[in-house]
């Protein structure tokens, strides 16, 4: 029978040639719970598609609300689905919901009725009985974890208890040693080819992802001052911009927002400090409209945040230079887990510092 030798990887592996390694496939982690982004997801799973290899990505499920966590994890990996295989890992380790598959079922129910793609489940043998017959019921693949010790090892054609039971995808080590990267790796094998694992990653062919393309819901605005925004949220870049108390990215997904550009009304001048995870507090001053300012879109507009470092948004504040509309300028934001902060007024900062929860979306307005 036809196998792939590969490796699944996660942050722990950071700097890893997902291209140049030994082996067929790779699959990366790319999310964990509602809030969690592997930094180094893009460069791995991208990396190894580059180097002509399969590729696949996970979702380590970490218990809570079943749909926010499929939700979060395909609105992260929205540019791969149809493309790359995509997985779930259900473990005991930071998994509030372990021993409850009916949990697990709805996290995998809800990546089908969204992709129309069963995803591969993960899970140790000594549990494969408790989920198998899920995986049979939503024609999901299963992917079987066990060792036969933590002796380092490379690759196996033949791993130990090979043929104790059918699964889709076997681990057996989490001691692997390959050449071009001087720690443990776990090392899997695939039972088929090519074509067996595209069936997988896209079982009906499709040409183009189905996950939803529009995921921001901005409302009504509440008056006609021009006070332009727009959000950059993970996994779906800039979304289109919003105006007067309408909402700038997601709320219910478990998307983090990254960065923010404003276009003020003309007379008003502003100025700007957000806190970004592992850069804290970051200043911008010069915000107002240009000759060529817009739709919160132009290149004059600067940007309040971060763009492609994978960093969320926790906390932000702007404060008014210069002021000529006769308005108050108020804001709020939508924090994970917490929901609407409330509104405030220019000079008061919203959202949380410490609490490592990501911002989601903000509403804006002059009233």
């Amino acid at each position: 029978m036809a196998y792939l030798n590969g490796i699944d990887v996660a942050s722990h592996q950071a700097g890893i040639d997902a291209a140049g390694i030994a082996g067929d496939f790779v699959i990366a982690k790319a999310t964990q719970g509602t809030s969690y982004v592997n930094p180094c997801c893009v460069a791995q799973a991208e990396g190894a598609e580059a180097g002509g290899k399969c590729v696949g990505v996970y979702h380590y499920v970490s218990g809570g609300n079943a749909e926010r966590e499929a939700d979060f994890f395909l609105d992260n990996v929205r540019n791969w689905i149809g493309k790359y295989m995509l997985c779930l890992d259900w473990e005991s380790n930071q998994n509030s919901a372990w021993g409850d598959e009916s949990y697990l079922r709805r996290v995998a129910q809800r990546v089908i009725d969204r992709t129309g793609i069963p995803p591969m489940i993960y899970v140790q043998a000594s549990r494969m009985a408790q989920v198998k017959p899920i995986a049979d019921a939503l024609d999901c693949g299963l992917w079987i974890a066990q060792y036969a010790s933590n002796a380092p090892t490379g690759y196996q054609a033949t791993p130990w208890n090979e043929g104790a039971y059918s699964c889709a995808i076997r681990q057996y080590t989490s001691s692997g040693r390959l050449a071009g990267w001087s720690g443990n790796l776990d090392l899997d094998k695939f039972y088929g080819d090519r074509s067996t694992w595209a069936k997988y990653a896209n079982p009906r062919a499709q040409t183009a992802p189905v996950a939803d393309p529009r995921p921001q819901d901005p409302g009504q605005p509440v008056n006609d001052m021009q006070l332009c925004y727009r959000a950059h949220v993970a996994g779906y870049g800039w979304l289109d911009a919003v105006r007067d108390g309408q909402t700038a990215g997601t709320t219910g997904r478990g998307v983090q927002l990254e960065a923010v550009k404003l276009t003020p009304p003309d007379g008003l001048k502003l100025t700007a400090k957000i806190h970004v995870e592992d850069k804290g507090w970051v200043d911008y001053e010069g915000i107002e409209r240009g000759a060529s300012s817009g739709e919160g879109s132009s290149e004059n507009d600067p940007i309040i945040g971060t763009v492609g470092e994978g960093l969320r948004a926790e906390a932000i504040e702007f404060d008014v230079v210069e002021n000529a509309t006769g308005r108050t300028l108020k804001y709020q934001v939508h924090v994970a887990d917490e929901g609407w902060t409330g509104w405030v007024t220019a000079g008061h900062a919203t959202g949380s510092v410490g609490m490592g929860k990501q911002i989601e979306a903000i509403q804006m307005k002059l009233e």
